[in-house]
């Protein structure tokens, strides 16, 4: 596999991810108090999720294993992500879910389906908030967003709005042949931009506040 390749890849997840992310929350509004409820469901791209009060610190909450794609499994596998299926009722999302297939990784679910993301937040704002998202290193063979070193708690607890996310490793994100080479991701890359930002633009929806 060329490393152009494995760039366009990682970067496909990474915009099926912003795309799901940039749909959390409600209209955004500078200067006014807005409290994020943990109890309260939020909506995303595939439907309801409820987050939980950050176990080390009560002023963040905490939003852990939201699908930003379809599971890429069966025909989908190798294929760039697809949309996210979307679910009836109120999503639980106060687990991170597995991680994606990968070698050691004891005591940790694995699974195909792993395509996830995780947010934290501040419960309380006033004014917009930086985003800083996180894709995880790993040599492409290991790791994922839900690692403890990347709990996001303490960057939100600084008025930061943290993501992390899963991508697809080993065999399933980056097997070199040549069938696979018409898929690089670099198309579903700006399928989900003009999607997420046509989505953002006119809902008003953002990662600039809590609910966001």
């Amino acid at each position: 596999m060329t490393m152009m390749r494995s760039i366009s890849l990682v970067r496909a997840a990474a915009c099926a991810a912003v795309a799901a992310f940039l749909a959390i929350g409600g209209p955004a509004s500078a200067g006014a108090q807005t409290v994020l409820d943990p109890e309260a469901p939020v909506m995303v791209t595939g439907g309801a999720v409820r987050g939980a009060v950050s176990a080390s610190d009560e002023g963040i909450v905490a939003f852990k294993g939201i699908p930003y794609a379809a599971p890429p499994v069966g025909d989908l596998r190798w294929r760039s992500p697809a949309p996210v299926v979307g679910w009836e009722g109120v999503r639980d999302a106060s687990d991170s879910g597995p991680i994606c297939v990968q070698n050691g990784g004891r005591n940790v679910t694995q699974d195909e389906d792993c395509l996830f993301l995780n947010v934290w937040a501040p419960r309380e704002s006033s004014e917009p908030r930086p985003v800083l998202f996180w894709i995880h290193g790993g040599g492409y063979t290991g790791g994922s967003g839900s690692t403890a070193i990347y709990d996001g708690t303490p960057l939100a607890a600084d008025g930061a709005v943290v993501v992390t996310i899963n991508y697809r490793l080993n065999v399933f994100g980056f097997l070199a042949h040549p069938a696979l080479s018409a898929h690089p991701g670099t198309t579903a890359c700006w399928t989900w931009w003009r999607r997420s930002s046509g989505s953002a633009t006119t809902s008003r929806r953002s990662a600039a506040t809590p609910g966001g």
